[in-house]
């Protein structure tokens, strides 16, 4: 349950990674035309839901979720560049809640472990071609057997179309993506940006929109297939404070080390309105915190959506509480 500040690359992180996370703005320079200007990112995320009552239950759940996130710049110049990800995250349930059909206790704690590696290259006729690999363990039982090992790579090649427009043309697998594991997808989108004001990608699987209509307010979107939203409009008050209010839609999903069936996935879903400010506490450390209200909350087991019937737990809405600690050097 990652708090999410609205960076415009934020959806393309998560769908193109296929669940692992290494950075949101890692997506981000992919698709740049700018070379050599990555630097040490470090992010700690700390999300806390109240007590929320349980179908099925007699028990009430207390979710609470940290995620650390570190990228870091091996070598860059103009022509090249190759760069690690590395990410560690936990999600601590305090309930006594059963799954509905197998019985099993749920978990008392999802662990997220991920490593990734990045390579870019511009190619002589202008073209930037790269590609990614992220390796993890979203389980209770992290790297207990290769069934609970997440596997994600994309590659991709981005094609100047005029001096600030360009055609993106990728390629992913993933055996943990939402939709169609296994499956390797392509996608294509058209980067449009006519001004300094505004940048648009439309395409599949992935669209955004990043609008500036005035200095101080910026409005962003981003959709990805086949269940993630995000919206967010922001305000900067003052020169190191900023304002923000969205809404999310999104999922995570784990390998439960003892289901039933190695194919399937433990499913969380949820909606969100959120509201909060960002401090820039210095040129390179920021603080964000903010709250909201979670509705439209699952659970589930099973090997896609149309599963969602199966071990279902369903989680009643409320409020919580997030907060990110940024350092970039």
């Amino acid at each position: 349950m990652r708090s999410v500040t609205g960076l415009i690359w934020a959806a393309v992180a998560a769908g193109l990674a296929a669940g692992t996370a290494f950075g949101q703005d890692a997506a981000g320079n992919w698709f740049s035309p700018r070379m050599g200007q990555l630097k040490l990112d470090a992010r700690y995320d700390v999300d806390s839901y109240f007590n929320a009552d349980v179908s099925d239950n007699l028990s009430r759940m207390h979710m609470t979720a940290h995620d650390l996130r570190l990228g870091i710049p091996l070598w860059q110049d103009d022509e090249q560049e190759l760069s690690l990800n590395f990410g560690a995250g936990v999600t601590h349930f305090d309930s006594e809640v059963i799954f509905p059909d197998t019985r099993d206790a749920f978990p008392d704690e999802l662990y997220d472990i991920r490593i990734g590696a990045t390579y870019r290259r511009r190619l002589d006729n202008g073209w930037i071609a790269g590609g990614n690999l992220t390796v993890g363990s979203p389980s209770d039982k992290p790297f207990a057997s290769i069934e609970e090992i997440a596997v994600s790579g994309t590659g991709f090649v981005r094609v100047p179309a005029g001096e600030r427009n360009a055609w993106i043309f990728l390629l992913n697998y993933a055996n943990n993506r939402e939709f169609c594991p296994h499956v390797p997808l392509p996608g294509v989108a058209y980067l449009h940006s006519p001004n300094d004001q505004l940048r648009l990608m439309l395409g599949v699987p992935y669209s955004s929109v990043w609008y500036r209509p005035l200095e101080r307010l910026l409005v962003e979107a981003t959709y990805m297939i086949a269940r993630n939203v995000h919206v967010e409009v922001s305000y900067d008050i003052a020169e190191p404070v900023r304002l923000y209010a969205g809404f999310d839609w999104r999922n995570d999903r784990w390998f439960r080390h003892d289901r039933p069936d190695d194919d399937d996935r433990l499913f969380y879903y949820e909606k969100r309105l959120k509201a909060g400010v960002v401090w820039s506490i210095t040129d390179r450390i920021s603080l964000d915190v903010g709250g909201g209200y979670a509705f439209d909350r699952f659970f589930f087991e099973g090997e896609r959506y149309d599963d969602r019937d199966q071990n279902r737990l369903d989680l009643s809405d409320g409020p919580f509480l997030g907060a990110q600690v940024r350092a970039s050097f």
